[in-house]
């Protein structure tokens, strides 16, 4: 089987509209092997109350 770890790395209002966003890092591995990878992301809210939206990924 494998998992992932999600973890906020910053917070702050990148993109200048005065709602704050976070930099998460999501990495997956697998229980048994060398599988390995981690991806970033910035993500955004349009407002307060909307949900989360991916306004960068690397």
């Amino acid at each position: 089987g494998g998992f992932q770890v999600i973890t906020v790395v910053a917070k702050g209002d990148y993109n200048a509209d005065g709602i704050e966003d976070i930099v998460i890092e999501k990495e997956n591995s697998v229980l048994s092997g060398s599988y390995s990878s981690s991806h970033g992301y910035v993500l955004t809210r349009m407002s307060e109350q909307a949900s989360f939206t991916v306004l960068a990924e690397w």
